[in-house]
């Protein structure tokens, strides 16, 4: 983590700093000019009406939340966590399983190379590939997983 003397020495802060300061200076000059001209009791009937009414705001927000104007779906709500649930593995996976399902994945490569041998096949492989976008990339990685639980 930087320190703070090494934070106030980069060029990037310094400049957003410079900026701040700049934005700030001109409301400043801005507020200045457009009350310059006003009382002391001008300004503090000024200052009383800015703090009714922000005031007001917030109590009608708060008293707001628990009147009948808000539907109850509004007031509260409840957050669903997801449910994680453990990687399924069956202790009794024989080889004829994984036999079968290599068979399956191969069938399919053959499939899905055999189309790509006309026009027409490429053609639906591309739409294939186009409405199942990932597919192939998870049909190797299904490959790869029996590899590695299955490696005889």
């Amino acid at each position: 983590m930087l320190k703070r003397k090494e934070l106030r020495s980069t060029p990037v802060l310094s400049m957003i700093s410079d900026k701040a300061a700049e934005v700030r200076r001109n409301f400043l000059n801005f507020l200045n000019r457009k009350t310059r001209d006003w009382t002391r009791r001008q300004q503090k009937w000024f200052l009383f009406t800015v703090c009714l009414v922000v005031g007001g705001l917030s109590t009608l927000s708060l008293f707001g939340i628990d009147s009948d104007a808000y539907p109850e779906s509004t007031k509260t709500f409840t957050i669903v966590a997801p449910v994680i649930r453990s990687p399924i593995s069956p202790n009794d996976i024989t080889g004829n399983i994984y036999y079968t399902d290599t068979l399956v994945f191969n069938r399919f490569r053959e499939a899905v190379d055999s189309l790509q041998q006309t026009p027409e096949g490429r053609k639906t492989y591309e739409d294939f590939i186009r409405q199942h976008p990932g597919f192939l990339d998870s049909l190797t990685n299904a490959e790869e997983l029996f590899k590695k639980k299955f490696h005889y």
